[in-house]
Formats: C-alpha cells, sequence, structure tokens
C-alpha cells in the first residue's frame, strides 16, 4: 500500500518507480568496485605507455641524428 509517509519512518517496504528503479541499479553498477583485473590493466596501461613513447621517441631522435 502506498502512503505518503518518509522512508525513514516506513517500517515496511519502500515503493520505487520504475525508473527509480532502473536509478538505483544503473547507480550501484557504478559505484561498485572494479574487478582487480581492470586496476592490473590501467596500472600496466599508465606505466608502458610512457615507456614505448619514449622508447620510439629515442628511435626516431636516433635515425634523425644519424642522417645529419
Amino acid at each position: 500500500m502506498a502512503t505518503t509517509d518518509t522512508p525513514e519512518a516506513c517500517q515496511g517496504f519502500v515503493l520505487q518507480t520504475a525508473s527509480e528503479y532502473t536509478s538505483t541499479l544503473t547507480l550501484a553498477q557504478a559505484l561498485q568496485p572494479p574487478a582487480g583485473t581492470d586496476i592490473g590493466a590501467a596500472f600496466l596501461l599508465g606505466f608502458s605507455l610512457p615507456v614505448v613513447c619514449f622508447v620510439v621517441a629515442r628511435m626516431v631522435r636516433s635515425v634523425f641524428v644519424w642522417e645529419k
């Protein structure tokens, strides 16, 4: 039975509309902590990308210096 009571005063179930339920699920998924593999992949990308860029830049520089 729907009432006008606040959720804090309700001793039973809280009713939600379909849009509120969808929003609740979306928020719960967004706040879920990432998996360990996701954290590892992000760390690997953050570490390896600058190293790869540095190595490529050094190789390009050595080619330009060699041609001079």
